[in-house]
Parts: structure tokens; sequence; C-alpha cells
């Protein structure tokens, strides 16, 4: 005979579906609202596509394996971390990344960008020889003098920070480190690297007109301003491009040079681990790898020249600071 419902009476709890022990992983969580997840994915919109599918993949995967919720968001303030949230794995630029610890106590950071500065719960994925933002930019400048006709490279940087001048710096050191002065054969005959300060991502195109009036024709982009639409204006100019794994416009051009990356697949297991267990997370790689080579670009042994500069410059044999160590 049917069964007719009834309402739960005082005291009793109403009867619910089963429902899965682990819930799949919530993407895009209100704004403003408190995260109910102990791991958390910060991947900023604009983030290479790619990287952000992979990272999203093995997070859930190591959520599910530990019993634990996992989120992806795109939009992140420290409220919204509370007490629950453990762990954020963070692609969002060195400087919202250090800005997000500081204001987060209670959350450890897992960077997979290089850092541009220190707190005690902020840590990069190749934490044993860590490349920083400047040797990354010498290595791009390197790089870029070793292959641009007539030397004719430059850099686009952010402008009114310190540590935006600190990258134009390293760069233009790397560049001379190949070419010494650097001075075009062909003209109009002036001196490289160009460099070009933006006040932000939004102010692309003057920055980028900038150099291009000066005929660069290789740019280096500071991942900080990086955006698709900027990559997109400079490969629309047939500008050779140098990057770093997971600034934003990435997946978009096609003439990069080269990817810079921390290592081709950092495993994060050892690393959440240590954090959750609160201990330091161990050495995990170089820290500076050149990946998604264009070899029409980078032969053999160009590869070898950059391939020495590379581990000469992890094991400090190398400055990439025209100043100091």
């Amino acid at each position: 005979m049917p069964v007719t419902p009834q309402a739960p009476g005082p005291g009793t709890l109403p009867t619910e579906p089963a429902q899965s022990a682990l819930p799949p992983a919530q993407t895009q969580p209100s704004p403003g609202a408190p995260l109910a997840a102990e791991l958390l994915l910060w991947a900023p919109t604009g983030s290479d596509p790619a990287l952000v599918s992979a990272q999203a993949a093995a997070l859930q995967e190591y959520a599910n394996s530990h019993g634990m919720r996992f989120l992806q968001a795109d939009n992140l303030s420290s409220p919204q971390l509370g007490s629950t949230v453990k762990v954020v794995v963070s692609l969002a630029p060195a400087g919202q990344t250090l800005s997000m610890a500081e204001g987060a106590a209670q959350t450890q950071f897992l960077s997979l960008r290089p850092l541009s500065g220190n707190a005690p719960n902020l840590y990069y994925a190749a934490s044993g020889t860590q490349a920083t933002s400047e040797q990354i930019a010498f290595l791009a400048g390197y790089t870029l003098g070793l292959v641009s006709d007539d030397f004719r490279t430059g850099v686009l940087y952010q402008a009114d920070d310190p540590a935006g001048k600190r990258i134009q710096e390293a760069f233009t050191v790397g560049t001379q480190f190949y070419c010494g002065l650097c001075n075009s054969r062909f003209a109009p005959v002036t001196f490289y690297p160009k460099s070009a300060g933006m006040s932000s991502a939004a102010n692309y195109q003057s920055a980028a007109d900038e150099l291009l009036a000066q005929f660069v024709n290789s740019v280096y982009i500071q991942p900080e301003v990086s955006s698709p639409e900027l990559v997109n204006y400079l490969t629309s100019k047939n500008i050779q491009l140098i990057g770093v794994e997971g600034q934003a416009g990435l997946s978009d051009a096609l003439n990069w040079v080269a990817v810079l990356a921390s290592e081709d697949e950092p495993d994060l297991t050892p690393i959440l681990d240590a954090l959750f267990a609160g201990n330091p997370p161990p050495a995990s790689g170089t820290g500076l790898n050149l990946t998604r080579v264009n070899p029409d670009v980078l032969t053999m042994g160009k590869l070898r020249f950059i391939e020495a500069t590379r581990l000469e410059l992890l094991e400090g044999k190398l400055r990439p600071s025209p100043y100091g160590p």
C-alpha cells in the first residue's frame, strides 16, 4: 500500500537522500562568500587554461584521496578564507599572492610562480634552488639577445613598482651578458635592450608602441602586466616572445621562442602533505627550466649556451642585478 510522507516530529531530523562523501569541486564560488573547502586553487582570469586544467585535476585527485573538499576560484579575498581553507595553491602574480598571504596568516600559500617577496606562510613549488623573478628576467634577456636580429630586444615591466624595476634591470643585464654593448649594426643604430613601463595591464598598447617605435623585434613581458590583449597585439606585429609559465595570454600566441617554467611537471603531493601537516615543504626541482622550445629559433647549439648560463645563474655564479648580489 502507498506510504504518505510524514513531517518530522519534534526532536527528529528529516531523512535526506544519500550523498557522496566527497562532493565535486565547486568552481567560481560566490564573490565574498566564505569558502567551504580545505584546499583551494586560485587561478585568476587570464591564467594559462592548460595549466589551470592540469592543476585543478591534480588537486581534485589529492583532495579526494585525503577526504578533503576542493574549490577553484578566480577572484579571492582574505576574509573568504576564514579558518576552513588550509592551503591555497596560487597561479596569481607574485605580488598578489604575497599580499593575500600577508592578510591570511592562518592559511598556507603555495605559489606556482616565482616569488618577489617573503611571508612565513608563503612557499614556492621549487623551493630548493628557487629561481627569483630577477633570475628569470636575466635568462629571458640572455635568450632573446641570442636569437634576436641585431640584438633588438625589449622588456615591458610594471612601472612605479620596485619589483618591476628590478626585473627591467635584470633583463638588461641578461641581454648584455650575451652581446656586450648590444649596439645595432644597421640603421637606426642604437643600443639595446629597450624598455617600457606599464602602470597596469590596461595601458598595454602605448607601452608596446613605445618599443615598436624603437624597432624592437623580440619582447619579454613581466608576468604581472601580461594580458591576452597585449600578447595578441605583439603577435600581430610579428614580435618574438619569451614567456613565463602561468602568465596571462600564454596560450594565445604562436610565436613563442620558449617558455620559462619552475619545472615541467611539479609533483605537489609531498609539498601539500608537508603543508597540511604544518611543516615547511621539501625542495622540488631546479626552479628554472626552458619548455615549449621553438626548434626553428633555438637550435641545439644555442640551447647549449642557454643551459650553461642557466646553471651558472642558479649556482649563484652570475648576478642578475647590476648593483649587487
